[in-house]
């Protein structure tokens, strides 16, 4: 039986839920029957939930325009709990108590704000498209699949967004080690986990997360999202 990917979209009254529960959820089911999708008000309302031993989601999905349409707190901090939350609180899956591995992206359109993108792309996993009249149903449904199937690599128009032209030169002249340069490509351009770059380059998961580790400090970048985009940035 094929395992179910278990998504959450955090609304903050943006959508109607008619339009979520009316049109996507059927949609998604008939394109990505392997998904689950679920809604929640606002950030805050998830936090409970991780005191549920049942409640285990895979990705949690919060608009970019929440950084500027949010009446409840600061958006920031509330991400920065809801990642701390769901890196340390456990779940019972078939009697077995495990860690949750739940991954916080945020969602962008072509409407959203550039410095938007990029302040919350230091906070997330991964940047995902919502929809707007350039962002089309059809393109949403590919990237959901896309996420499914584990590729969190920045969609292609989200990439063309985010044309900012690195601050200086220096960084091109970063130099890594050869393993360096293979985890870099790897995360940088197909969004592979450290699992899936640990059995491709037949070493461990440990020595994988030191490795990304290290090419994100001599880049001065946060995280795996942060290098994605600047990644994006020296192709141009």
């Amino acid at each position: 039986m094929p395992t179910t990917t278990k998504i959450v979209y955090v609304n903050n009254g943006k959508y109607p839920d008619s339009m979520y529960y009316d049109v996507w959820v059927p949609l998604a089911k008939q394109k990505i029957p392997n998904a689950s999708y679920s809604m929640y008000p606002n950030i805050e309302s998830l936090f409970p939930k991780f005191s549920d031993p049942k409640f285990d989601v895979d990705y949690i999905l919060i608009d970019v325009d929440e950084l500027n349409n949010y009446g409840h707190g600061d958006p920031v901090s509330l991400i920065i709990t809801l990642k701390m939350l769901s890196a340390s609180t456990l779940f019972i899956d078939e009697d077995k108590t495990k860690k949750r591995t739940t991954k916080i992206l945020a969602c962008a359109n072509s409407k959203s704000k550039i410095s938007d993108i990029k302040e919350i792309s230091k906070l997330v996993d991964g940047l995902q498209m919502s929809m707007c009249d350039k962002f089309t149903m059809d393109m949403l449904i590919e990237d959901q699949i896309r996420l499914v199937s584990g590729d969190l690599s920045i969609p292609k128009p989200i990439q063309n967004m985010l044309k900012y032209k690195p601050k200086t030169e220096k960084s091109k002249e970063v130099k890594l080690t050869p393993r360096q340069k293979q985890v870099y490509t790897m995360v940088s351009q197909r969004g592979a986990t450290n699992k899936v770059i640990a059995k491709t380059l037949n070493i461990a998961e440990s020595t994988v997360k030191l490795h990304v580790g290290a090419v994100l400090k001599k880049y001065g970048l946060r995280n795996r999202t942060q290098l994605a985009v600047f990644a994006k940035d020296l192709e141009t």
